[in-house]
């Protein structure tokens, strides 16, 4: 059984995809702002020679 249930055993989807949102924000937020960063590390190990 899932924690996300009510008193009548129906599933609450709407706070599922509520707590899916919430954490994959901070993931997402973290990649947009410090993407640059990943990239130039990408690229100077790939670099050859």
């Amino acid at each position: 059984n899932n924690i996300v249930n009510t008193t009548t055993g129906v599933k609450r989807y709407n706070v599922d995809m509520a707590a899916v949102v919430l954490t994959a924000l901070p993931t997402i937020a973290i990649y947009v702002l410090a993407g640059k960063y990943f990239l130039r590390g990408l690229m100077a190990g790939s670099v050859k020679g």
